[in-house]
Formats: structure tokens, sequence, C-alpha cells
């Protein structure tokens, strides 16, 4: 019903992929507005049922995702990064792996 909105927002969409912005269906329903506004569609609504449906059209799937960084003291990096420095310096770099890295034998 509304192929200009649409379009927009899947445009928008595929921009916001590429640069590895994380979006959610907040943001889609404003986006989704702010462009019916622009092309003048005032009938548009973006209703929930409106949202499901393109979300299933355009085959957008919801991911919850979670991260450590939010809990890192922050104010204590340097002093960190500099412990853990001075912790592996008698290490041969090829026996330092990262925690989510597997050594292959």
């Amino acid at each position: 019903m509304f192929p200009i909105t649409e379009e927009a927002l899947t445009v928008w969409i595929d921009k916001a992929f590429q640069a590895g912005l994380i979006f959610t269906e907040s943001i889609l329903t404003t986006k989704a507005l702010d462009f019916a506004l622009l092309y003048n569609e005032e009938k548009f609504k973006a209703s929930s049922g409106w949202l499901d449906n393109f979300k299933k059209r355009h085959n957008l799937k919801q991911y919850n995702i979670l991260e450590e960084g939010g809990s890192a003291p922050i104010q204590d990096l340097d002093s960190m990064r500099e412990k853990l420095c001075q912790t592996l310096r008698d290490y041969d770099p090829k026996d330092i792996f990262n925690c989510d890295e597997t050594g292959t034998i």
C-alpha cells in the first residue's frame, strides 16, 4: 500500500547493515514514519501489524546482542592493559590466545 515509504526504508536498512548499525523495531517504525512524512503518505501508520508484515517480506529477524563491553571498568583500562602486558611478556606470542580462540594441534 505504501511502496515509496517501504522502498525508502528498505534502502535505509541496507545502508544501515553495510555500516554495521544495530537498530530496533522502534527505530524501524520511526524511520518508516519519517519517510512517510517525507513522501506525503499521510495514511501510513506504521502499526505493529505493518511492521510484522514488513519484516516477513524482507526476511528481517530480531536478535538480542549480548556484550560485555558495558561491564568493563573503563577508568581502569590503561592499568589493566599494562598489567596484562607485564604478565604476558615472558610468553611466546604463539602461546597466547584470545578467549574465543582455540589452538590447533
